[in-house]
């Protein structure tokens, strides 16, 4: 089989002999009673096919940390906790832009976890590593929509924190994932319940920015449950947690906290929101760019006099970044804005695409008789029906926002 991953040397992981390996991938063919296997590619063009539970345990051996047949004692080493940081630093960065890197990064950081020294770091700082690595691959699973594995990982999280460090930041981010999952899972009680504790601890550590992020997840956990009022609460909390120093997250919680406001029909306070902040997101945009315009331009749609030319500029730019529910909630309001500008043949012909589209996602079809509807409405008597019909889409709404918010 070959000598597993060995250390780092700038930027390319080792071997024993000097190798450098190129890549680690998650091997596509199905493998013994679940197991995974990591792929590993050497600048050789030779490569590696290992279990992940063979990789833990030669990276926790005594050949791992006496050097191996080979190579320098000296330079051999075990994994270090920076290592395992930065495997699943990544992983929680790439898990929307690319879910199939983050998966490798946190199963990746799930071994080299398991490879700590505990007489070098202590046993609980392990256990630490160790649960937030389970709880980096369940989110990864649950974003990838597999949401009773994510559940089994994240017991094991659990379990692992349990004789973790009490308090510890690596336990508050486990937690915050936690809230996620079980927002998944529409346990709102359970997610209620873990989010406020997370905004406490972030609170006790006086961590301003940690606060709010946590805030932003509480509103969008409101507002898959309905309760709009409560979550237009969270993102004012949000903005005054916000410390100014922070220009990318105070862009945020002020996008957040206006289009609530514009939702709301609160046009006059999230219009200069809005204002305010407009010239900010470009300069924020970075390798997200197609997305955070596409949200500047719906914002700007649902605030502005003539919205079809904005939200059907955002709709293409978000189609475009891949981000289907948030493309399909935005035909919802393009779809109106061109009923009401006399426009009905191509607000028909958005609802058809639309409906084709989530039905081909798996929304329900109860979810989606709201579109139908919409094309009878903006046939038979668009001046008497759609105004009925804005009232009756906010259930298609919200299960579009819960499929959203399950692929953040």
């Amino acid at each position: 089989m070959g000598r597993p991953l060995r250390r780092r040397a700038g930027d390319a992981w080792i071997s024993p002999l000097g190798t450098r390996f190129e890549r680690v991938s998650v091997d596509e063919r199905p493998s013994v009673a679940g197991e995974v296997r990591l792929r590993v590619r050497t600048a050789a063009g030779g490569e590696v096919l290992l279990f992940e539970k063979e990789l833990t345990e030669l990276l926790a051996s005594d050949w791992w940390s006496s050097g191996g047949e080979g190579t320098d004692p000296v330079a051999a080493a075990r994994p270090t906790i920076e290592q395992v940081r930065e495997a699943l630093n990544r992983s929680r960065a790439l898990v929307f832009e690319n879910p199939g890197e983050a998966e490798v990064q946190s199963r990746l950081g799930r071994s080299l976890a398991g490879g700590l020294d505990p007489r070098r770091y202590g046993g609980a700082a392990v256990r630490d590593q160790q649960a937030l690595a389970e709880a980096c691959l369940a989110n990864v699973l649950r974003v990838a929509g597999d949401l009773e594995r994510a559940r089994s990982h994240m017991v094991r999280a659990r379990q692992c924190l349990a004789l973790g460090r009490l308090g510890s930041e690596e336990g508050v981010t486990v937690r915050e994932l936690e809230v996620s999952l079980w927002r998944d899972l529409h346990d709102f009680g359970a997610a209620l319940e873990i989010s406020e504790g997370v905004i406490d601890d972030h609170r006790t550590a006086g961590r301003r920015s940690a606060v709010a992020s946590a805030l932003l997840t509480r509103a969008s956990l409101l507002e898959v449950m309905g309760e709009p009022e409560r979550a237009l609460s969270c993102l004012r909390e949000a903005v005054r947690e916000t410390p100014a120093a922070d220009a990318e997250l105070s862009l945020w919680t002020a996008h957040n906290l206006a289009f609530a406001l514009a939702r709301a029909g609160r046009t006059g306070e999230a219009s200069e929101l809005f204002e305010r902040w407009r010239p900010h997101y470009r300069s924020s945009a970075g390798v997200f760019q197609p997305a955070v315009l596409a949200r500047r331009d719906w914002l700007g749609g649902l605030l502005a006099e003539e919205p079809v030319a904005l939200l059907a500029s955002a709709r293409r730019r978000f189609r475009s970044a891949g981000f289907a529910f948030d493309a399909a909630l935005v035909s919802l309001d393009l779809m109106l804005a061109l009923s009401a500008a006399g426009r009905q043949r191509e607000a028909m012909s958005l609802a058809r695409e639309t409906y084709r589209e989530l039905a081909a996602r798996g929304v329900e079809r109860d979810a989606l008789a709201a579109l139908l509807q919409f094309q009878h409405a903006a046939r038979e008597a668009p001046e008497v029906l759609l105004p009925r019909w804005q009232r009756a889409v906010e259930g298609l709404r919200r299960v579009l926002a819960d499929r959203r918010a399950a692929s953040r």
